[in-house]
C-alpha cells in the first residue's frame, strides 16, 4: 500500500481509519520479519547476526524518536503557521488552494539558512568594520550597528567614517564619525556624529569650556556637528540613526554650474 495514495471520496474520519488499519498492517509485517529474523540466528554466521542486531537497533531507534517526536508534538501547542506548514509538506499535491502564506518544509528550512547566512554575513563585516577602526567605545559600536543596519550608505550615498580628524584653525579633532557624500562633490557639507559617552561624570569647568572651542572650531571648518548623549544611543540607538536619516534628507544640495559652449 502506498503511504502517500489517499483514497477517494472518503470523509475525514474515514481517511483516518484507513492510515490506522495501515499501520496496524505495518506493525504486523515488521513483527513477522523480526520473528523469520529471530528463527534464522542460530544458522547465521558472526558477521550476519551483527548485521541483523544492528538493523534491528537502528530500527528500534527510529521508532523510538518517531514516538517521542509524537508525544511531544501531541503535548505542545501548535500555531496556525505551524499546522499549515504540514497540511502543505503531506496535502499540497491534493490541495493546490492552500494559502498562500504557507510554506513547503524544505522552502522554511532553506529560508532559515538564507536567515543564518545573512546574519553571519552582517555579523563579520560589522566585527571587521569595529576591528579595522579600533572602536572600542559600546556606545560608537551601537551606533554603527544601527547605521549599518539601516543600510543608510548606499540609501543616502554617504560614507560614514569613523574617528576622522578634522583640521581646524586651533588644531586638528578627531569626531566620532564624520559624514560625507561618496561624490564627494559636496566638500562644504559634512555632518559630524558626537556621542557623549560622559554624561554620567561631572565635568570640570575647564573641561566644558574646552569641549566649546572644540566645537566653534569644528563648526567653522563647515561640519555640522550632531550631539547625541550614551543614553539616547543605549536607549533608542535607531531612533539616533534616524534622526541623523532625516536631518540628511533635508540637507542642501549644490546649486547646478552651468555649462558654457564654445562654437
Amino acid at each position: 500500500m502506498d503511504s502517500h495514495a489517499e483514497p477517494r471520496g472518503l470523509t475525514a474520519a474515514e481517511r483516518l481509519s484507513v492510515t490506522k488499519v495501515f499501520i496496524e498492517r505495518m506493525t504486523e509485517l515488521t513483527l513477522r520479519h523480526l520473528e523469520e529474523d529471530l528463527k534464522l540466528m542460530p544458522a547465521l554466521n558472526s558477521l550476519d547476526v551483527m548485521y541483523k542486531q544492528s538493523y534491528w537497533k537502528q530500527f528500534a531507534h527510529s521508532l523510538g524518536e518517531a514516538g517521542t517526536k509524537l508525544e511531544e508534538t501531541a503535548k505542545a501547542s501548535v500555531n496556525d503557521e505551524e499546522k499549515w506548514n504540514l497540511i502543505l509538506e503531506v496535502y499540497g499535491h491534493l490541495f493546490p488552494d492552500l494559502p498562500s502564506t504557507a510554506m513547503r518544509q524544505d522552502v522554511k528550512a532553506r529560508l532559515d539558512w538564507l536567515k543564518r547566512r545573512i546574519a553571519k554575513e552582517f555579523e563579520v563585516e560589522f566585527t571587521r568594520l569595529i576591528n579595522a577602526n579600533t572602536i572600542s567605545s559600546p556606545i560608537e559600536q551601537i551606533f554603527l550597528l544601527e547605521w549599518k543596519f539601516a543600510g543608510l550608505d548606499k540609501k543616502l550615498d554617504v560614507h560614514l567614517s569613523p574617528h576622522e580628524p578634522i583640521q581646524t584653525d586651533i588644531g586638528s579633532y578627531a569626531v566620532d564619525f564624520l559624514i560625507v557624500p561618496k561624490d564627494h562633490t559636496l566638500q562644504t557639507v559634512k555632518i559630524a556624529i558626537e556621542l557623549d559617552g560622559h554624561e554620567f561624570h561631572e565635568k570640570t569647568k575647564d573641561q566644558v569650556r574646552k569641549d566649546k572651542v572644540r566645537e566653534r572650531a569644528i563648526v567653522q571648518q563647515g561640519v555640522t556637528v550632531l550631539r547625541f548623549s550614551g543614553s539616547e544611543v543605549v536607549r533608542n540607538g535607531r531612533g539616533c540613526v534616524e534622526e541623523v536619516e532625516k536631518f540628511l534628507r533635508k540637507r542642501p544640495q549644490p546649486p547646478l554650474v552651468p555649462t558654457t559652449t564654445t562654437g
